[in-house]
């Protein structure tokens, strides 16, 4: 059986699971993969690999990797080098160029953290959690130059757990994808397979201006609910956070691990209190259990580090 010329293009930590699962595949000749540049990262911003760039680095050394300051520039040298059949795309973080959509016989195939054509966009795993979805998936599309609008292969559906952030979601969602990509690439590759038309009547956008630090906020405002499902969504970046008033001073307070308390009070919305070992913060409609913090110059801490700010106040 002849393999099939693959490349794959993609970053993130949602990538690195779908790489892996091609590397296995006895159908896939991986003759290259394309990635971002190293990224400043850290305090000192120094220059790091993405993780498909640092797993490649430690595990795959001998594969061919292409990291373009702008790939629309180099596209064309690129394809004319590795002769792709088949473009699989995951979390590559840049939108390619209709000459690369079109150029494998086989498509680009995009490996997609939600159920098309639902949350179309960068975003849609910590959109989900927002939301308060119970379940969400992978689908696979056959790219196109719209966004994330055309034919679907296949798909598969994974719970979202009451404790799941977009960190935990990210990796189940990873590995759902490579375990459907394993599946569907065989069978797209002999014929099996007919796309299906996404209704775009049901299409619905993740918008990544809602994964921003000001989106992050908790205020009076805030339901208990909506605040826990914040606090997952947000993490790890760009992290949720509230300003709180103590002592007379504003400080902002990060709050990386919350759970809904059943402590229910629909007085002082917005006070801080201690109930014996536990932290409580109240909101609207409910209140959540502070469990991972930050306070502003302080380090990151479990709350039994934080009891201290009982009896602060949410200022907005």
């Amino acid at each position: 059986m002849n393999k099939i010329r693959t490349m794959f293009f993609g970053s993130g930590e949602f990538a690195v699971p779908i790489l892996e699962g091609l590397l296995s595949m006895e159908s896939v000749n991986l003759v290259a993969v394309v990635t971002q540049m190293d990224k400043p990262a850290g305090r000192n911003q120094d220059l790091k690999p993405v993780p498909v760039k640092e797993i490649l680095n430690k595990k795959y050394p001998d594969l061919k990797v292409y990291t373009p300051v702008k790939y629309r520039v180099e596209q064309e040298a690129i394809l004319e080098n590795e002769k792709p059949e088949i473009i699989v795309v995951a979390d590559y973080g840049q939108i390619l160029p209709e000459l690369t959509i079109n150029y494998p016989k086989f498509k680009c195939l995009n490996v997609h953290g939600s159920i098309l054509p639902d949350l179309r966009g960068a975003v849609p795993i910590p959109i989900a959690i927002l939301k308060g979805y119970k379940k969400t998936g992978v689908s696979i599309p056959i790219m196109t130059v719209g966004l994330d609008d055309g034919p679907v292969l296949a798909m598969t559906e994974v719970e979202i757990d009451d404790t799941d952030t977009t960190e935990s979601l990210k990796i189940k969602l990873a590995k759902a994808g490579a375990e459907l990509l394993e599946r569907t690439l065989p069978q797209w590759i002999n014929g099996k397979l007919v796309p299906l038309e996404q209704n775009e009547k049901k299409a619905t956008i993740a918008d990544k201006t809602l994964i921003e630090k000001s989106k992050a906020q908790i205020t009076k405002d805030t339901t208990a609910e909506t605040a826990d499902r914040m606090v997952r969504a947000f993490y790890p970046w760009p992290v949720a956070w509230c300003e709180i008033e103590m002592n007379g001073k504003a400080q902002r307070l990060k709050i990386f691990k919350a759970k809904i308390s059943e402590n229910i009070t629909n007085s002082d919305i917005g006070k801080i209190y201690r109930d014996g070992k536990r932290l409580i913060l109240n909101l609207n409609n409910g209140s959540i259990e502070l469990l991972n913090l930050q306070l502003e110059g302080k380090k990151r801490a479990g709350n039994n580090d934080y009891l201290y700010l009982s009896e602060a106040k949410l200022i907005s």
